[in-house]
């Protein structure tokens, strides 16, 4: 068996913290909805990378798949309870940057002002 030194947190970290996760389980909220309604509502986010998230989030159980064989294929995602424990996060994270944003601007404008060169002495 081989070993890893990955942590639950860091394999979790991985999943949740990457750059669309937060965005589409926000997109679903508690809702039902259609790949092509999320990457509608998703407009920056690429069809090749959507996906990729979607399978991620379905392998960690945090997005359920309904695949509907018709013509065409219809395929609906969810979250899971896990996903919706997910979204209360999200809307925490987002209170948050919506409180501080004009604070953390403020502070970016003065780190870019500074004079950042460091003199190195023989």
């Amino acid at each position: 068996m081989k070993r890893t030194n990955e942590t639950s947190s860091s394999c979790l970290r991985d999943t949740i913290f990457r750059k669309w996760t937060l965005s589409i389980v926000q997109t679903l909220g508690g809702d039902t909805r259609r790949y092509s309604e999320l990457h509608r509502s998703l407009p920056d986010i690429t069809q090749k990378v959507l996906t990729e998230h979607l399978r991620a989030l379905e392998r960690a159980g945090i997005v359920r798949r309904f695949f509907y064989p018709t013509i065409p294929p219809r395929v609906e995602y969810q979250l899971t309870d896990m996903g919706l424990d997910l979204l209360e996060l999200a809307k925490h994270i987002s209170v948050w940057c919506d409180s501080h944003y004009s604070e953390v601007r403020k502070h970016q404008k003065e780190y870019d002002r500074k004079d950042r060169h460091v003199e190195f002495s023989s």
